[in-house]
């Protein structure tokens, strides 16, 4: 049987719940551990009151700001980057996807290597929904983190368009003879292939290189669907730019194909690949029902995160 801490990988030391989502905190001997117990003493030794409200701005709102100002952070830099790929491209009908799948890659990769431990570092609404899914996050953030996220896109488009005066930049669009089909299904394979290596990496394993798992499969979803669908994979991400250019052609494209993708992820995660404590249906046939395993799985993150004060 799989110790507590190896099945619920984002369950920590003194039943403290703090989201491990890809960021590089693993215990690494008794330094961490001594740590770890210094801060729960510490919590412990604070005023009831203080510590209620440390315990609800953890929770509720420190992830929240934290998704705010990465999904700003995102857009920003996506935005920026695809205007400089449309200024030196040779010419306007054969831009270079080679810019925003390493700046869109790494950037996501940075994030989840600093907010990872507070939010998660979802950015990304498909990716928000693919986690619920898949038991990392309980339903009252899932519409918190929809709210942070849309904002700090419309935030970050907004600087970007300031910073750069191009009204043209960031908006998704269909490549040239691309049908509307063709794009839902790009959208649908690329959203589900980096869903899943968040799923797998990040929720299930916690691992120390989950941050590049989830950059690369960015960069490598880019450069294999770009010139068909211009590779967003991000329903919140395609909406500051879309708002900013006041380009909407399509638009719809971008929410149904990542969601669907993410369900997709999800559901493969939930009944062939998560471990016993996340499959619905266990394969020993063992005493706990699918019912029970997926409330187990859930209080992971009873919110998302509670993080350390």
């Amino acid at each position: 049987m799989k110790r507590e801490d190896q099945i619920e990988p984002l369950l920590h030391n003194n039943g403290e719940q703090k989201q491990n989502f890809g960021s590089i905190n693993e215990h690494r001997g008794n330094g961490c551990e001594n740590r770890n117990t210094k801060n729960a003493k510490k919590h412990e030794n604070m005023p009831t009151q203080t510590r209620t409200v440390s315990q609800v701005y953890g929770t509720w709102v420190r992830p929240l700001i934290a998704e705010y100002f990465g999904q700003l952070i995102f857009a920003f830099i996506h935005c920026s980057t695809v205007n400089t790929m449309k200024a030196t491209a040779l010419s306007a009908d054969s831009p270079i996807p080679l810019l925003p799948a390493i700046s869109d890659g790494f950037v996501v990769a940075i994030l989840v290597i600093t907010i990872g431990h507070i939010s998660g570092a979802h950015v990304n609404f498909a990716v928000t929904t693919a986690v619920f899914i898949g038991g990392g996050i309980k339903l009252p953030m899932v519409p918190l983190y929809f709210i942070a996220q849309m904002l700090g896109s419309l935030t970050g488009a907004a600087l970007a368009y300031i910073c750069n005066g191009s009204v043209s930049f960031g908006e998704f669009g269909l490549g040239a003879g691309v049908t509307v089909g063709q794009g839902v299904l790009m959208e649908v394979v690329l959203s589900a292939l980096l869903t899943l290596a968040v799923l797998l990496a990040a929720v299930e394993l916690s691992s120390v290189n989950a941050a590049f798992a989830i950059g690369f499969s960015i960069l490598i979803d880019i450069l294999a669907g770009f010139n068909i669908s211009g590779a967003c994979m991000n329903p919140t991400l395609s909406f500051g730019p879309a708002v900013v250019s006041g380009k909407w052609t399509n638009y719809w494209i971008y929410w149904v194909g990542p969601i669907l993708g993410a369900f997709v992820s999800g559901t493969v995660f939930r009944l062939f690949l998560g471990t016993e404590a996340r499959l619905l249906f266990r394969p020993d046939g063992g005493d706990e029902n699918s019912e029970t395993q997926m409330e187990k799985s859930s209080t992971t993150v009873d919110t998302v995160a509670k993080s350390s004060m």
